[in-house]
């Protein structure tokens, strides 16, 4: 649960508008690069962590102008 003040907020890959994933620009441990806009509002700062459902980056929240956390949720493989 964020504290007071935290804006934390969950975005699926799916939401963004000015992204691409970094397995395209040839970088396959990272989803997003530090730079990416998310949703034309959460500029991706450095990923924080990586586990079997996702990764979570820091990033800045431009339109609040605070700091911010993304979650990109890993796909359930079809089949």
């Amino acid at each position: 649960m964020p504290s007071p003040g935290d804006s934390s907020t969950a975005i699926r890959s799916s939401d963004e508008t000015a992204a691409k994933p970094a397995e395209s620009r040839g970088d396959p441990t990272v989803r997003f690069t530090p730079g990416t806009l998310l949703a034309g509002r959460y500029r991706i700062v450095s990923p924080l962590g990586k586990g079997g459902m996702g990764e979570v980056y820091r990033a800045d929240d431009i339109r609040l102008g605070q700091r911010s956390s993304v979650c990109s949720l890993t796909p359930k493989p079809r089949g």
